[in-house]
């Protein structure tokens, strides 16, 4: 694949409302990413990913949800209050926001929205509120899409399936215990039962948060396999004009 030179620093999306934008140097229109964070914030390594997307030729956002605030991997109390925090219907504000931003910047549309640990759920929610601005949806390791019952209180979101839009594409771990084989089930039945078009992919030895480099769990084969059954799945499905 072939590495782009890229620009990436803090962007606008309205007054005190900020996102990390990545895009190409070299690409006029480049297909469009929105990226989600983990629980931890747009930290050093969420802007990698953004950079990442960037160099393999993406204009890259990735929203500030948390307004500022970052946690260390070890520090779960922060990264949970900042969680329990959040808002889905303001999420899906900020979120348009930052494709009115992407669209700004010159990326085709419509893009795909890709999250990470928390931000798999919000790919997954921006797929059924936003749905019809993207163009697929890919969800690493997700907690709380097909739950039987969240723990932090937030709506069950495979329960509405039947509303969910773009092609989607979800990656989990074989030992994530966050997440058992009975939720993939759950997931995959009403995916199929309502009609949609989608993708799971299981790594039998990876636990979560499998693909952050940043982190003990992080697993190098299970990462570049999800990598380029990723490429693979947005090559298909989004928007590219050159």
């Amino acid at each position: 694949m072939k590495e782009h030179p890229i620009t990436s620093d803090w962007t606008e999306l309205e007054p005190g409302l900020r996102a990390w934008l990545a895009r190409p140097e070299d690409v006029e229109s480049p297909p469009g990413a929105l990226i989600y964070i983990e629980a931890f914030g747009v930290n050093e390594h969420m802007r990698n990913v953004a950079d990442r997307y960037a160099r393999a030729g993406y204009a890259a956002i990735v929203p500030d949800i948390y307004h500022g605030v970052t946690a260390d991997y070890g520090d779960m109390d922060t990264a949970l209050g900042a969680l329990k925090e959040l808002d889905d219907a303001q999420v899906v504000k900020e979120s348009a926001k930052a494709l009115d931003v992407l669209e700004r910047a010159g990326a085709a549309s419509p893009p795909a929205a890709i999250g990470f640990c928390l931000g798999g759920r919000l790919a997954f929610l921006a797929g059924l509120e936003l749905g019809k601005r993207l163009s697929a949806v890919v969800s690493y390791y997700g907690g709380g899409i097909g739950a039987e019952k969240d723990r932090f209180g937030r709506p069950i979101l495979i329960e509405r399936a039947a509303e969910f839009v773009p092609p989607l594409l979800l990656h989990y771990g074989g030992q994530d215990g966050s997440i058992p084989p009975s939720e993939h089930g759950r997931i995959a039945a009403a995916l199929s039962e309502a009609g949609k078009r989608y993708v799971m992919s299981v790594y039998p030895q990876a636990g979560h948060g499998f693909d952050c480099n940043a982190r003990q769990s992080y697993d190098a084969e299970a990462s570049a396999e999800a990598w380029t059954l990723t490429q693979q799945f947005l090559a298909r499905f989004t928007v590219r004009t050159g």
